[in-house]
């Protein structure tokens, strides 16, 4: 039963720290938006306007893999526990 809640505190202290991630990520985005894409456009030689997508496609990926790999698995620890 002790393995449970280890497993059960892990995947919970990742879910926090993978949703404060997800959420600095999406501030900094929102907040310094102009200047982040004019560096990553030269970085990348994209254009900017194709930057947009990159950045919605990249929340919504780490949003789907926080769900899949931590929330859920939490979710479902708890229930068992």
């Amino acid at each position: 039963m002790d393995t449970i809640i280890i497993v059960t505190q892990f995947f919970g202290w990742s879910l926090v720290i993978n949703s404060s991630i997800l959420l600095f990520t999406t501030l900094v985005l929102t907040w310094f938006r102009p200047r982040i894409k004019a560096i990553q456009a030269k970085m990348f030689a994209l254009e900017k306007a194709q930057l947009n997508l990159v950045y919605f496609k990249y929340l919504a990926y780490y949003k789907i893999g926080i769900i899949i790999f931590n929330l859920a698995p939490y979710i479902s620890l708890k229930i068992i526990s």
